[in-house]
């Protein structure tokens, strides 16, 4: 097998966490940036003796990056668990006093030779952070969000990578190619 490496980022979708394993209709992330995952690590070193004994190291959590370009209400209802209301002329969404909401992600980045992706899904993210939506002259809304991914169980655990032989849609909670 060639070696495949893995360029740019193809797509991202998100969906509302429903229940333990069940989420809601997924969302394309349209104008998708950047997706980005970092396990945070629970780490400890054990000192004895004018020597380290022993030393720990687990994941406990993720914390996930997301860029894209502000297209309409439907990314905003999903990552804040606050649904929008659509109309037939205009849709509608504002945000409260209400606790954030759980939703799963899944994106997928093609490998430069021999087809494929490379898809990471994680299944159980709350926003950790503001929600910046700015405007400017001769530029785009594009919020970026910060969230944290929180450990969901066996099945899916903080999150899943997987790669691809053939390219496969990206879906919550994800498929595997069968080619």
């Amino acid at each position: 097998m060639a070696i495949r490496y893995h360029y740019g980022l193809a797509d991202v979708k998100l969906a509302p966490l429903v229940a333990d394993g069940i989420w809601g209709t997924a969302v394309d992330v349209g104008a998708v940036q950047m997706y980005g995952i970092t396990y945070n690590l629970q780490t400890a070193e054990l000192e004895g003796d004018d020597i380290i004994v022993d030393s720990h190291s687990k994941p406990i959590k993720a914390t996930i990056r997301l860029r894209f370009g502000f297209s309409g209400l439907a990314v905003l209802a999903a990552i804040t668990g606050k649904a929008r209301d659509v109309y037939t002329n205009y849709e509608m969404w504002s945000l409260g006093r209400d606790n954030m909401g759980y939703f799963g992600m899944n994106g997928s980045i093609s490998a430069t030779e021999g087809g494929g992706d490379l898809q990471f899904f994680v299944p159980k993210v709350k926003v950790m952070s503001d929600i910046p939506l700015e405007a400017q002259y001769g530029g785009y809304v594009v919020p970026e969000i910060t969230a944290t991914a929180h450990y969901s169980g066996t099945m899916w655990e903080i999150a899943k990578m997987v790669v691809n032989n053939t390219v496969t849609a990206v879906t919550i909670p994800p498929t595997f190619a069968t080619a």
